[in-house]
């Protein structure tokens, strides 16, 4: 019997090596496409100022490419592996047990493409815009800087942010996580929101440009959701009652 389990692990790693490995070669097929959307908020930000990236390698816009087929490979695959570990699990697991992880890869999965859609509208347009402000401010003085953008440096920023916020929107789930474990979810609400409000901005703190504005919205931005999700909850949590009742 546990041979078979053995054998069950083999073949679904290797169903997870095939997949990075398609995912890998089909991003490198659209390599073009990606940057594009990846460069995308920075181009639409300054549109005459900055149209172009530098390379000084001979080998640095290939190893751009091989970073964003990588970069979205992993990305993938990491859901594909969560999707693996369910489908091993859940004979193991009770109805109630399954759903309850089921959903929550589900959520994490949505967190994920909320992340990318306000990283790309938002976050990253304000980051660029801190960190361009002080070549615009050398310009009064009595030296000059000239920027330039060298692109393995700008996808590692990007990177580096993604992961950033990523972290910031997969802590929603865990929130998410916590408050379907709670019986009373409107009293618990009560009594911590506020200490949930601080720490939104406290994110958005350390996540943002130090620009209040920039943490001012996206803290708000952090609560509507939050709330939107309690709600969200709630709901669910009255009509699972008003099911058990009529049963």
């Amino acid at each position: 019997m546990l041979k078979l389990y053995f054998l069950e692990l083999r073949s679904r790693l290797v169903l997870v090596i095939l997949f990075w490995m398609l995912t890998f070669v089909s991003s490198y097929c659209c390599k073009e496409t990606l940057l594009y959307i990846i460069i995308k908020p920075y181009i639409n930000l300054y549109p005459d100022e900055f149209h172009y990236f530098i390379a000084t390698d001979i080998t640095e816009i290939f190893s751009s490419y091989v970073f964003i087929s990588l970069f979205v490979a992993n990305q993938l695959s990491v859901f594909f592996i969560l999707y693996q570990l369910l489908a091993f699990f859940c004979p193991a697991l009770y109805v109630t047990e399954y759903r309850l992880v089921r959903n929550l890869v589900i959520y994490s999965f949505i967190f994920w493409v909320a992340n990318i859609l306000v990283l790309n509208k938002f976050i990253l347009t304000r980051v660029f815009t801190f960190f361009i402000q002080f070549q615009e401010s050398g310009v009064t003085q009595a030296y000059s800087l000239h920027f330039e953008a060298r692109i393995i440096k700008y996808l590692e920023l990007y990177n580096t942010v993604f992961m950033c916020s990523a972290f910031v929107f997969q802590m929603f789930l865990v929130i998410i996580f916590f408050l379907s474990l709670l019986r009373d979810k409107i009293k618990f609400l009560r009594s911590y929101r506020k200490i949930f409000y601080y720490l939104f901005f406290v994110i958005a703190t350390l996540i943002s440009p130090p620009e209040v504005v920039s943490q001012l919205f996206l803290g708000i931005s952090f609560i509507f959701f939050f709330e939107v999700v309690n709600i969200f909850l709630i709901l669910l949590d009255n009509v699972k009652n008003v099911r058990e009742k009529v049963h």
